[in-house]
């Protein structure tokens, strides 16, 4: 088979060297290998070096081994040009081309290879990296390339999940979106964003991530708690998601007056939630309500929006009030059509079982064995409970009951956060079986209702 010997562009400087971490996860890098020709020119060592071992399919290795000892053997003419050379010191490093470092990319169906020749002595003299098209050439060739590999946004997530795993998949996907960034998008372009956006976000939104959650109480309160540290920790978070916001906004900016906030809203959401996104947005308005530049309907969204303030004091965004406010209007409209209240609050819905008169609408139930949940009374009153779960029944307990609703939920998420903080739990999905709903002759819950257990 014979290879064609491609010129490569600025952006793709950084693919003739290894990656690791998010960006290797991203661009499909599977490893690269090293070789030396010897003093002679005659002999061929080679040492390869594993990035991502899964992506090391046997199809790969049997093209890899193809190429390289085709590399080896074959007869290779110089082509012409400035940027691109083929090397004859590929076969016999005792015939330089030139005496400097040459790069060139073959690209095939399924992988690409990066390059990197030095015919000088006492240097290794060949470096390729090797990519999975699949996830290079969607960031390498923009969104209207990549349809030709995937039909849908919806489509790359799936694939992105299937070979690298449900974990990893969100990183990856958000490293795309980030590539996308700064371009000028196509209507169609565009389209396969968003595609991508939902497919990720009705995968992810429903399982409970701590980090994403906001800590409601003010630092008082959270060291009466016992719960300071948790409280500093999300206060860093918030900074860190305002610092976010601000280089999307700035990021996103492709050409005079023109910006992506579609695909920056989408970056910030996919690394910090929606909850956190909206809560530091509305605190930045709350702040500068007094400034016209923002529009009546995001300050009257902005006012309704209840959260600890203190926690937020240390929020600002490095972008400009007109800007800050095209970007409010993007988040709440990706809010509204992901309908993305559902997953407001952490665990999932109920309505099949009652305590003490109280319906339990919500909980959330954890591989150790333990929950929490909050339960309405059909005359008023709202509640919040830790529950134990033995042999699919739940014995409930630590009650936290109030008239506002706010308050218990608030409670519900204090303790979710300090349950995931100071334990390494995961969250069952699909909750253990309940009892048949008897309100009436159901066992009540032990009754402690005067106090709540702050690191609970």
């Amino acid at each position: 088979m014979d290879y064609e010997f491609k010129k490569t562009i600025e952006s793709e400087y950084d693919f003739f060297f290894p990656s690791e971490g998010e960006a290797a996860e991203q661009h499909g890098f599977i490893g690269y290998l090293r070789g030396d020709y010897g003093r002679d020119g005659r002999e061929f060592w080679t040492t390869w070096f594993d990035e991502q071992e899964s992506l090391k399919t046997d199809m790969f290795r049997d093209e890899f081994k193809e190429l390289i000892d085709y590399l080896r053997d074959a007869s290779l003419d110089p082509v012409e040009g400035p940027d691109v050379f083929q090397f004859h010191c590929l076969q016999n490093m005792r015939r330089r081309v030139m005496d400097t470092e040459v790069r060139f990319k073959i690209v095939t169906e399924g992988y690409s290879y990066y390059f990197r020749c030095q015919p000088r002595p006492g240097d290794y003299n060949l470096y390729c990296m090797v990519y999975d098209n699949r996830f290079l050439l969607p960031t390498l060739e923009r969104p209207n390339k990549a349809a030709s590999l995937y039909k849908t946004g919806a489509d790359y997530w799936q694939t992105v999940v299937e070979i690298r795993g449900p974990d990893t998949a969100p990183a990856v996907c958000g490293g795309f979106l980030n590539e996308q960034l700064g371009e000028e998008l196509s209507r169609e372009e565009k389209q396969f964003c968003r595609e991508m956006f939902a497919a990720m976000f009705e995968a992810t939104a429903g399982q409970t991530d701590p980090t994403k959650l906001i800590y409601p109480y003010p630092p008082q309160e959270a060291t009466e708690r016992g719960e300071r540290p948790i409280y500093f920790e999300h206060r860093e978070r918030h900074n860190e998601c305002a610092c976010a916001i601000g280089a999307a906004i700035n990021g996103s900016h492709y050409k005079l007056h023109f910006y992506n906030f579609d695909i920056a809203a989408m970056t910030v959401i996919q690394q910090y939630g929606f909850q956190r996104t909206k809560a530091v947005l509305a605190r930045i308005i709350q702040r500068q309500d007094y400034d016209g530049r923002y529009s009546s309907e995001n300050k009257k969204w902005a006012r309704e929006y209840r959260m600890p303030h203190a926690a937020f004091e240390r929020t600002y965004l490095n972008a400009h009030p007109t800007l800050i406010d095209s970007f409010v209007d993007r988040v709440r409209e990706l809010y509204t059509e992901r309908d993305a209240e559902r997953y407001a609050l952490p665990g999932q819905p109920e309505s099949s079982e009652a305590v003490e008169g109280y319906e339990i609408t919500r909980a959330i139930s954890f591989d150790d064995h333990r929950g929490f949940a909050l339960g309405s009374h059909p005359e008023g009153g709202f509640v919040c409970w830790q529950f134990t779960v033995d042999n699919g029944t739940r014995d409930y307990y630590w009650g936290h009951y109030s008239p506002d609703e706010q308050d218990v939920k608030d409670r519900y998420i204090a303790r979710i956060v300090n349950h995931m903080s100071d334990s390494d739990v995961k969250e069952v999905q699909k909750p253990p079986a309940l009892p048949k709903p008897q309100a009436k002759q159901q066992k009540p819950p032990r009754k402690k209702k005067d106090k709540d257990v702050g690191a609970i």
